[in-house]
């Protein structure tokens, strides 16, 4: 039987080859628009959720208690420490530094202008899924002076020599020239993370920060503990904020201070200080419209032209 239709077929296409053509044509462009579409928008959905702990992990946002302020995805140095001491809630505080233009090269030899170089927590690697295929993910960060590579980053440095225990010199935008000793090496962050770096250097390295409470400089992050409500953590923060902010002599003004999901960050956050371009949720709504409009309509077409 099913031989039979599909002789039917092929003689009606082979009798009506400008139709079949134009109605099969028709037809499959619709549909890979949709495709095309379709990837894009799961693409989009799927930033940071490769994080186990990402039902766990907040960034700290904050506003100045002015109404014409803005919303800060970043925050001073001294916040996420004090927050992960302060509040029993929390498990973990990582703290991310940003530098756009760092030079860096082996002593003696061509120096290169990196982009995305951090200075980042210890405990970066307890709360984020970046797993070491080199290196002590516990202790890779902790000493003064050290730093983990990403296997690209490792290859155009050492090309095939084992990175570890070897040295960098490293000119920041925030200090002197400094002798950098490689600890780890882990693989190139996915493209669906809303942040891509390419070395992290120990957030020990720029010296004693805990004052630099008017500096709104650093994408602060905190892992909950399980079973904690992040909206829980937030009704304390006004009273941290009256303790350690809002009347301080160094910090620059009252606050108000927010819990940011991770996985919220890429679609639904434009704030001032933002670590990379994000998508926009907006965009995602108008793209899922475009496709099921060209799908109704791809088939409505087909439809048509079989039906005359």
């Amino acid at each position: 039987m099913l031989a039979n239709y599909l002789k039917i077929a092929i003689r009606q296409l082979l009798r009506n080859k400008v139709f079949s053509t134009i109605n099969m044509v028709g037809m499959a462009i619709g549909l890979a628009c949709c495709l095309i579409i379709t990837l894009f928008i799961v693409n989009e959905l799927q930033y940071d959720q490769f994080h186990t702990k990402r039902d766990r992990i907040f960034r700290l946002i904050s506003t100045f208690k002015d109404p014409s302020a803005s919303t800060l995805a970043v925050t001073p140095a001294p916040w996420a420490p004090l927050i992960a001491s302060e509040f029993p809630a929390v498990e973990s505080a990582v703290r991310m530094l940003k530098d756009t233009r760092t030079l860096i090269g082996l002593e003696g030899d061509q120096r290169f202008y990196e982009q995305n170089v951090f200075f980042s927590d210890p405990a970066f690697f307890s709360v984020f899924d970046f797993p070491l295929t080199q290196g002590n993910a516990d202790k890779a960060l902790t000493e003064t002076n050290t730093a983990v590579l990403t296997k690209s980053m490792a290859e155009k440095y050492f090309r095939n020599e084992d990175p570890i225990g070897k040295t960098l010199q490293i000119t920041s935008s925030f200090g002197n020239e400094l002798p950098i000793v490689i600890t780890g090496v882990t693989n190139d962050p996915p493209e669906e993370s809303h942040f891509h770096f390419s070395i992290l250097i120990s957030i020990a390295t720029l010296g004693d920060i805990s004052n630099f409470w008017s500096y709104h400089m650093f994408q602060s992050y905190v892992l909950l503990r399980e079973g904690q409500q992040p909206s829980d953590l937030e009704k304390l923060f006004p009273a941290f904020a009256e303790k350690y902010i809002n009347h301080n002599a160094q910090a620059d003004g009252a606050v108000s201070m927010f819990l940011q999901p991770l996985t919220g960050i890429h679609l639904h956050s434009n704030l001032v200080g933002e670590v990379e371009t994000n998508g926009s949720i907006t965009y995602v709504y108008i793209l899922s419209g475009i496709a099921l409009c060209i799908l109704v309509l791809a088939c409505f077409n087909f439809v048509n032209l079989s039906t005359v």
